[in-house]
């Protein structure tokens, strides 16, 4: 999928990312799309042959990361998708065991906050309008109230994993509440990155 958005943002990037492999040649643009579907490919079979499951898991997965690459990132359900993206992913790992009515829920963090992060990264070259700041914000404090909603519910069978992920969000709510007093590409790109 990483791929494949690399090679569908080929035009941006010679733009806005000109020191990225494919828009400096350092990679051949044909060599990127055969692998991009090939890895794509592979990972469907892969799926496959562990089960029907995990095959129909894997196939809405990559329609969701082609739908997203190809045509939606552009726009604001392509958050929407790119969250959906990585809770598939999640499912396609938990479904190696028989999945029950918890395990469809453990994968919601995850999606609020790929799709709070994937609002944030919307303004990488153009840090215009603070909005996405603020999803990205209160998505990343729903995503933990998630996390913890999951572990009173008894989903989330271990405590302990609530300290990191603590940890790791005092410093990013810091960093990103400071961005409304700075904010510009730099400072949004770090963010993208932390």
């Amino acid at each position: 999928g990483m791929i494949l958005n690399d090679c569908f943002d080929l035009q941006e990037d010679r733009r806005d990312r000109p020191q990225r492999p494919l828009p400096a040649g350092r990679i051949p643009l044909r060599n990127a799309w055969m692998l991009g579907w090939l890895l794509m490919l592979c990972g469907c079979l892969l799926a496959a042959l562990v089960g029907q499951t995990q095959l129909l898991i894997a196939l809405i997965l990559s329609a969701a990361i082609l739908a997203y690459d190809a045509w939606l990132k552009k726009y604001f359900i392509g958050t929407l998708v790119m969250g959906g993206c990585r809770y598939l992913n999640w499912l396609l790992g938990l479904s190696v065991v028989p999945l029950t009515a918890s395990d469809w829920a453990l994968p919601i963090p995850v999606f609020i906050y790929i799709f709070s992060l994937t609002s944030l990264s919307r303004i990488e070259t153009d840090a215009g309008s603070s909005g996405p700041l603020t999803i990205c914000i209160s998505g990343v404090v729903a995503s933990a109230c998630s996390l913890t909603l999951l572990y009173v519910l008894g989903i989330l069978q271990h405590g302990w994993a609530l300290v990191p992920a603590a940890i790791l969000l005092i410093p990013l709510l810091h960093s990103l509440v400071s961005n409304y007093r700075n904010m510009n590409t730099h400072t949004i790109q770090a963010n993208v990155k932390l």
